[in-house]
């Protein structure tokens, strides 16, 4: 016997049990805590570097940023609360990992400046973050790269340059 006719026949037709289900599903998924899976990933942030405040990347170079030539080629695991602002070209090795802890947190790309980001993961764990600012004839790169939880991913100023791609 066709176990929709059995539940057809119990619950009135299959458009009133098709409504039942969906009021069930509703109810098991209201049981789970909203953001409870991406917050768990954003406390297993122990061990990255964190950088508070506002800072030129220069300045953080060798202490919480990995020099540029080490920065193509090695993931950096940052947690940012400020504006960290690039003033000379950087490249984010494949594989970064930046979590963005206030709305006041982002990237800020200088006049004549280029930013990569090459696969890295930029997030705000619920949390909405600035973005990245690129400025007058700055420029950025991101190629298969996530931006999640920010207020703007990307802002572009007059004459910015943006090249994107698998994102």
């Amino acid at each position: 016997m066709n176990i929709s006719i059995i539940f057809g026949n119990v619950f009135g037709g299959g458009k009133t049990f098709c409504l039942l289900c969906v009021v069930l599903m509703t109810i098991c998924l209201a049981c789970i805590p909203i953001g409870s899976f991406a917050q768990e990933t954003c406390n297993e942030g122990i061990g990255y570097t964190e950088i508070q405040g506002d800072f030129e990347a220069l300045d953080l170079y060798g202490s919480q940023l990995l020099p540029p030539a080490q920065a193509q080629t090695t993931p950096q695991f940052l947690k940012i609360t400020g504006m960290v602002t690039f003033t000379l070209d950087y490249t984010f090795a494949p594989g970064s990992d930046i979590i963005f802890l206030d709305n006041n947190s982002g990237f800020r790309v200088e006049i004549g400046a280029e930013l990569t980001l090459n696969s890295s993961h930029l997030r705000g764990c619920n949390k909405l973050w600035k973005g990245v600012e690129v400025r007058v004839q700055g420029s950025i790169i991101a190629q298969s790269s996530t931006f999640e939880d920010a207020i703007t991913a990307i802002l572009l100023r007059d004459r910015a340059e943006i090249l994107i791609a698998d994102n």
